[in-house]
């Protein structure tokens, strides 16, 4: 019975206090609305790059790539060259903007969140393209390095070949020449067979090579772009009705104490 007793003055100092609770209720859910409606919409845009698999470590590991794409230099450049307004105090805001994941080993996805609807993508492809540009010189040089290896391989490989060729064609007629004794031909012969099976041992280890320096030649790529995000059209932060219903439970809440306040007061003051 004390127990349905206190609901029921629980319940008629809510009722008695309603317009208290609705009118903070209220100013609440306008106030937060007003203050979600002057926050600036921010927009994102991502982009999913691989990077390269040629022997330099800046630029195909993902966190020096990181490192670099982040950096001062590069992001100044990118800003220069979209030719955005973005004053030195506004820096650093502009750099906080954007984050950059390891999805794998080697797969890197950059995403930018500004303002700026309109430049969001081209801010994330400019800084993606400032670094395969800065990467495709060291690209280049790999790329010559092996082809010149190659070069000389197959070089050493002609030269092989032609000498196996001779090797085979002394080997057949060897009995054939006049004035040898059994005891040097067998020598002779002996010798020519040592010398073919090196030959043939290093024509072997230099094919190898060869094949290797080939493979290596066809999966070489620079950094690429997997995936890139059209222009963003719904904002991401301020998420507006979140905010407004937050506010709209604490001004619940805070009119809910402030008519159980007042009634404590009215009961006080009585006594």
């Amino acid at each position: 019975m004390d127990e349905e007793i206190d609901l029921r003055d629980i319940f008629r100092v809510l009722w008695k206090s309603r317009f208290l609770i609705i009118g903070i209720f209220m100013v609440a859910v306008l106030v937060t609305g007003l203050a979600s409606l002057a926050m600036p919409s921010i927009y994102r845009a991502s982009c999913t790059v691989a990077l390269g698999n040629f022997s330099d470590p800046i630029y195909t590991t993902g966190p020096m790539a990181t490192s670099l794409m982040l950096s001062d230099e590069l992001l100044m450049d990118a800003i220069n060259q979209l030719h955005l307004d973005v004053p030195p105090e506004k820096f650093k805001g502009f750099k906080d903007g954007i984050e950059i994941k390891q999805l794998t080993d080697n797969v890197l996805m950059i995403s930018v969140e500004t303002s700026d609807q309109q430049n969001a993508t081209k801010i994330v492809e400019k800084m993606v393209q400032i670094f395969v540009n800065l990467s495709e010189e060291n690209y280049n040089k790999y790329q010559n390095h092996l082809s010149a290896k190659m070069a000389i391989v197959q070089e050493n490989l002609a030269v092989v070949e032609r000498g196996i060729n001779q090797t085979s064609e002394v080997l057949r007629n060897i009995d054939t020449l006049p004035g040898i004794s059994q005891e040097q031909l067998e020598l002779s012969h002996s010798r020519t067979l040592e010398y073919l099976q090196n030959e043939e041992s290093r024509h072997s280890s230099l094919l190898g090579q060869y094949i290797e320096l080939k493979r290596q030649m066809d999966v070489l790529e620079n950094t690429r772009i997997l995936a890139t995000s059209e222009e963003p059209f719904a904002r991401v932060r301020p998420q507006r009705i979140l905010i407004v219903a937050v506010g709209g439970m604490l001004g619940l809440m805070i009119g809910i104490f402030a008519a159980f306040l007042r009634e404590g007061l009215r009961r006080r003051e009585k006594s």
